[in-house]
Order: structure tokens, then sequence, then C-alpha cells
């Protein structure tokens, strides 16, 4: 489809057109790629296609669906002169959170939540991905258990509002605010070892990818999600992966993981992370191995 699909929502002459171009490659016997960069996780309602989504849940994935990666700048380009900034090993590594967060000390409604949530689950009333808080929720809370531990050290930056309220001052055409917010993120990025990256509104994480950007190692709270090329990566020798219902054992994780790196091995694998975002995560690198996707199917419509 030439075109993303988050052009069709809320627009008839689109998604006329769209379904249309659907239907003429189905009369031809082919699928149709769509890409969809979007929070939703909503189906795509195309038959013939085959589906590159940000935001996926695992356990409601449908053939023809794969995940997608969320694209920013390149931070060592933009912001490191094309250099990758290498961090040396330290007993104790930093955690680095810098973004729009519940606060670190809630309300006994905040605290609530989460319990009726699982309860409406157990119901039946809610799926797996609609049972888990939402991400501010999950930061919050994967912040206080790592600020409770002695084995790491925590460089959190936490605001109230998405891009530290600055979205509205870039809207009315005022840049200073939005650009120090960014400079402030990136500073964070780089000032630490591991990165928290937890899901925001959709079910996936700009974060997750900009930490690979900058050869930092994610600390990735899994949400039921999907993440690119996971047939062919391996997504848990670049970082500490932690269950939802895990959270409790975040700081254990991430002590377990540093230990196990000698300073070379923590080197090495910052390069490692940076070599992922370049040869698979990248628009570059993404493109250079789509043909991958079709491969593993073994078929041209795709399926899983």
């Amino acid at each position: 489809l030439p075109y993303a699909w988050e052009y069709v929502l809320g627009c008839d002459v689109r998604r006329e057109r769209a379904l249309a171009f659907a239907a003429r490659a189905a009369a031809a016997g082919r699928p149709v790629v769509i890409f969809f960069a979007s929070d939703s996780t909503e189906p795509v309602p195309v038959p013939n296609s085959i589906v590159f989504h940000t935001s996926l849940c695992a356990s409601t994935l449908r053939p023809g669906e794969y995940a997608l990666p969320a694209w920013s700048e390149d931070f060592v380009e933009r912001y490191g002169a094309g250099r990758l900034a290498l961090r040396e090993y330290a007993a104790l590594p930093v955690v680095g959170f810098c973004g729009c967060a519940d606060p670190l000390r809630p309300s006994v409604w905040a605290r609530t939540k989460p319990w009726l949530r699982r309860g409406l689950h157990s119901l039946g009333l809610l799926t797996a991905a609609a049972s888990l808080p939402s991400g501010r929720t999950l930061r919050a809370a994967a912040m206080r258990y790592l600020a409770k531990s002695r084995a790491v050290r925590t460089n959190f930056v936490v605001h109230a509002q998405f891009w530290a309220g600055a979205a509205d001052a870039w809207a009315a055409g005022v840049k200073e605010p939005m650009l120090a917010a960014r400079l402030a993120y990136v500073r964070n990025l780089m000032d630490s070892d591991f990165v928290l990256c937890v899901r925001g509104s959709g079910n996936f994480s700009y974060r997750l990818y900009e930490a690979l950007c900058c050869g930092r190692i994610p600390v990735f709270v899994n949400t039921d999600c999907v993440l690119p090329y996971d047939f062919a990566v391996g997504w848990r020798r670049h970082c500490v992966w932690v269950e939802g219902a895990e959270l409790p054992a975040i700081a254990t994780q991430v002590e377990r993981f540093h230990r196990q790196l000698s300073p070379d091995g923590y080197q090495e694998l910052q390069r490692s992370c940076r070599s992922l975002w370049e040869e698979w995560l990248s628009p570059h690198g993404f493109f250079r191995n789509f043909h991958r996707h079709f491969e593993t199917t073994g078929i041209a419509g795709g399926s899983r």
C-alpha cells in the first residue's frame, strides 16, 4: 500500500482507495504489504495483507503480522558526531530513565488499579494485554523496585507530561522547550549503562530502539510484545529481559546480567547493541533484511 495505514484511519476516501487497491491485488493473486506505525493494536481489516505494525500483542498475533521498529533519529550521528561513546564497567551499574510516568509515590487508587485489572482478567473480562497496568504505571513501578535496590544506581528523570510538557509549545511554534527536553533525554541515555524500556501508550517502546542506537543495554519489560526479527535476532543476548509478572525482581535481574559481564565484555556488548540497531532495526538495516520475512514463511502471502 503506497501510504501508511494510520492515514486510512478517520478518512473514508483513503480507506476506500486502500480497500480497492487490496481487491485488485487479490484479483491478481498477490498479497498487500501494509505498514502501520501506531499505538493501536487493532487488526488491519484487509484479508490478503501482510502487516508490519509497531504495536502488537504476541497472544493475539494473526498470520501475516510482523513487528515494525519505531524510528526516530540516529542519536550517534545527530548528537555524538558519528562516534559511539562507550562507558567503562563499574561495580554498580547505572539504570537510566527519562520520560513520562506516574508519580513514584502512588495514591491509594493507583495502588488498587493493578489488582482490579488482574481480577477482571481472571474473570475473562480483560485480555492478558489489557489486564496489565498502563505504560505510565508500569514504568513507575519498575523505577520504585530499582530505586529500593542497593545493587544498582539509578538515573531517573520523571515527567508528569509527555515530552516534559513541551509538545504544546512546539505546536505553537516555540521550539526551545522541546529541544531542551530532547537533549535531556539524550544525556540520560548516554549517562546510563542500562536503560529502562517499558511500553508507552502502544504496546512497544521507542526507548528500546533509541537505547540500542546509542549502544546502551535495554532493561526490557515484556508486556506481551512482538519484536522485529524475533525469528532471527538474539534479543535476550542484548537486553535484560523482564517479564511483566517478574517486575519485583527487576533489580536482581539487572544485577545478575551485569555480574556476568567482564569489563571488556561490557564494552563489546555496547558495540553489539549499536550493531544490532544498525544491521536490523535502523531503516536501512530493517529493509536490507526485509526479504527474510517472506523466506521464513515460505509462501508469498506470509503466515506464522
